[in-house]
């Protein structure tokens, strides 16, 4: 008895967990759906070029 009833339990926290991670998918997608479509490729261009750093001649090491 205690085995068929544990079982039960297993069973419906099993089924709850699939119910929830369905609901987190679902809610995941109409969220992706409300957001505007860009390609990664715009993302990627409109993205500001960093500076290059550069240091004064005066902290530079001197080579030779």
């Amino acid at each position: 008895m205690q085995l068929l009833h544990s079982q039960q339990q297993w069973e419906l926290m099993r089924d709850h967990q699939a119910d929830m991670l369905k609901q987190a998918q679902m809610a995941h997608l109409a969220r992706m759906a409300e957001k505007p479509q860009k390609s990664w490729w715009s993302a990627l261009r409109r993205q500001p070029q960093s500076p290059t750093l550069t240091l004064p001649a005066s902290v530079a090491p001197k080579l030779g």
